[in-house]
């Protein structure tokens, strides 16, 4: 499997394992160790997190962190295909189920969303999220699984339930 079609989720977790059990880590240690890897890597995805660990203040600690969570995630996503959720939200270290409401014909790998669409699709998904936990204005990171046609791809959405009132 080429690089361009491997789980995005999986693209950033073999990137952040890269760092795992280095000896003596220490943070520069690990920005030279991305600087190294940054120049080796083509493909975007990893490229944007390799430069995220570059210009973190505290990158030991931001790649722990995202570890943490997207392993987490990456163990979480067949339950929440099982129990029928199509994605997921990030807010902070809480990963919350999303659902997305259309036709279940529509949901299937085959489909394949456009970048457009789907993004469209994540604002909705972050929008129902708002109005049920009563949140007016949140920025999370919203993914939504291939199995139903869509990327993969963890995307920073901000919603706002009111427009018109600034935060």
């Amino acid at each position: 499997m080429s690089v361009e079609q491997k789980d995005p989720l999986q693209l950033e977790l073999d990137i952040l394992h890269e760092f795992v059990g280095m000896v003596n880590p220490k943070n520069k240690k690990i920005v030279a160790k991305a600087k190294k890897l940054y120049l080796e890597k083509t493909n975007s995805m990893e490229k944007r997190l390799l430069r995220d660990i570059m210009t973190n203040p505290n990158p030991l600690d931001f790649v722990q962190h995202c570890v943490n969570i997207l392993g987490e995630l990456s163990d979480m996503i067949p339950k929440l295909i099982a129990d029928g959720y199509h994605g997921a939200i990030l807010m902070g270290d809480d990963i919350y189920p999303a659902r997305v409401q259309a036709p279940a014909h529509w949901l299937v790998r085959e489909k394949q969303w456009s970048p457009d669409e789907e993004y469209e699709i994540q604002k909705k998904v972050l929008a129902e999220y708002m109005e049920t936990y009563d949140v007016n204005h949140t920025v999370g990171h919203v993914m939504l699984l291939p199995d139903f046609g869509f990327s993969g791809i963890l995307r920073v959405i901000e919603g706002r339930r009111n427009p018109e009132i600034a935060a």
